[in-house]
């Protein structure tokens, strides 16, 4: 029979039970591996599906990135009454932009963090690896270019004022083959136009030397 005994708490007798050992609660190996086990399944449904949210994210912010300085390249044309130009090489990963004769001018390596993405092809333009944009605000053609990374690929559709619209896929080639059938040919180059402008022509001259340059 247990024994029973009594303690004061606050002047109040508390009844206690001695003699039979206190229950221990746990998780035992079993419960532990079931739980490791949703765990793991849970984990290799999530962290695909994380990444391929990350990378579509990090391309869109690539697409935004190439969409504001082409924005930003017009905006300098029409606000300086001069020459701004932005051009494309695939074949390094990187594109260059310059204004005001090559006043203002930097290059965009797109393979380098925070982008990391891959130019694809580029299409149209003014030139065959450029656009240009005048004092009014308008290039002489539209033009467009594909990016692409692990996760999915962008085809970048630029009209003559540099307005973008985008279309997202998962295959960059078959987006380089519908960029390819929008531009069939790139426009031919002026150069005796480039070069027999007066002070006009000379900035846009050196403007389009600059991109090259940077290229």
């Amino acid at each position: 029979m247990p024994r029973w005994s009594r303690k004061h708490d606050n002047g109040r007798p508390r009844p206690t039970r001695r003699g039979r050992p206190a229950a221990h609660s746990g998780f035992t190996l079993v419960e532990l591996a079931f739980v490791a086990a949703i765990i793991a399944i849970v984990g290799a449904i999530a962290v695909p599906r994380f990444t391929d949210a990350h990378l579509r994210a990090s391309l869109a912010g690539a697409a935004d990135r190439i969409s504001a300085d082409i924005d930003r390249a017009r905006r300098h044309a029409v606000a300086s009454e001069s020459y701004a130009a932005v051009g494309f090489n695939p074949a390094d990963n990187r594109y260059a932009v310059a204004w005001d004769g090559g006043a203002s001018s930097y290059a965009v390596e797109l393979g380098e963090s925070p982008l990391r993405v891959g130019l694809k092809a580029f299409r149209g333009g003014d030139r065959e690896d450029m656009m240009i944009f005048g004092p009014t605000g308008l290039s002489a053609f539209s033009s467009g270019l594909v990016i692409s990374n692990r996760g999915a690929a962008i085809l970048i559709l630029v009209d003559r004022a540099g307005n973008t619209t985008r279309e997202v896929g998962g295959d960059a080639e078959e987006l380089v083959k519908k960029l390819e059938l929008l531009f069939t040919a790139p426009p031919e180059d002026d150069e005796d136009d480039e070069e027999s402008g007066g002070s006009s022509g000379g900035l846009l001259s050196e403007t389009i030397k600059t991109v090259s340059g940077l290229l």
